[in-house]
């Protein structure tokens, strides 16, 4: 196996009571010869090590057989017990899958050293009562009903109609749960980007490359749109293969930020939402969809009210 292979993966664990199995999200470090599990990114220990020296990867339809709400699985058998992963999209379990095969049958390799960077920002400010206060509360307000009054105080009037309409679209294209997913994790952007900005942890430079992004993704939407209505989304499907490229890129410097501050499962749920409203199905669906022209051309006007100011 050639270098390192790092990212997210589900770890399925039989539960107490009942049949099933429940998964809990794990930060995979993939060596030569072991697979590290961290509790979060900046950890500096893995929560669980798997030496693959004698282990055996079975079919991904086996595990999926007795795994109902997960598609995307593979099983790792380590001895008598098997262990089951579980992985957001196809994309995902076909790129782990091929490096676990080269990283299995080889002698276990220590995990390399964790970034130093993120494990001291991860230090920085922890012992502080007030932090912890703070922290506390965002924690609160982000996961309860309470999250949409908060983030009221943060976003103003104007971004708050931008929302509601993506809701919408969302809920047309989808569903209204797939819709509250995404209300969730923008809420959980919202309040913990507003208290680490707050505290000072996170300034304007390090928001200036997401900003960047951002910009060049909705001046190629805004461009994009004078067509709406004048030609279908397959005829244009590069295009949008463009455009959700460049919103994947402002969603990974996003998901880099927030890293060091947000728990495992909730960087996920952040990653999962804005990987589905950047995707080119998602965002050809909309386009092709005429019932829904009054929320998306909300969008786009804020989009291109957005790009009018300078960072």
């Amino acid at each position: 196996m050639d270098g390192v292979k790092e990212g997210y993966m589900e770890m399925g664990k039989k539960k107490k009571l009942g049949a099933g199995i429940r998964f809990k999200p794990y930060w995979a470090v993939l060596v030569e010869g072991s697979l590290h599990l961290y509790a979060h990114p900046s950890d500096p220990e893995p929560y669980k090590t798997f030496q693959l020296e004698s282990t055996v990867l079975e079919p991904s339809a086996s595990a999926s057989s007795s795994v109902k709400d997960k598609e995307h699985t593979i099983s790792l058998r380590i001895g008598d017990k098997p262990k089951t992963f579980a992985f957001h999209a196809k994309e995902d379990l076909g790129a782990w899958t091929v490096a676990l095969k080269e990283a299995i049958g080889k002698k276990a390799a220590s995990p390399p050293p964790r970034d130093e960077a993120a494990l001291k920002l991860r230090k920085e400010g922890k012992g502080d009562a007030l932090f912890r206060a703070k922290k506390s509360l965002s924690n609160k307000i982000a996961s309860s009903g309470a999250g949409k009054q908060g983030m009221k105080k943060i976003v103003n009037e104007d971004t708050r109609k931008v929302i509601d309409s993506l809701l919408e679209i969302i809920t047309h294209q989808s569903s209204a749960k797939k819709a509250a997913d995404v209300e969730k994790a923008l809420v959980k952007v919202m309040v913990k980007g507003y208290l680490q900005y707050d505290q000072g942890i996170i300034s304007n430079q390090d928001l200036q490359p997401i900003d960047q992004s951002v910009r060049v993704a909705f001046n190629h939407l805004d461009k994009l749109y004078r067509y709406y209505g004048v030609r279908k989304a397959s005829s244009m499907h590069d295009s949008f293969v463009k455009a959700s490229e460049l919103f994947r890129d402002a969603t990974n410097k996003v998901i880099k930020l927030l890293e060091p501050h947000v728990r495992t499962e909730n960087i996920i749920l952040i990653r999962n939402s804005l990987e589905y409203i950047s995707s080119v199905e998602f965002l050809m669906g909309v386009w092709d969809d005429q019932s829904i022209e009054e929320e998306l051309f909300v969008l786009i006007n804020s989009m291109n009210k957005y790009t009018q100011f300078e960072s």
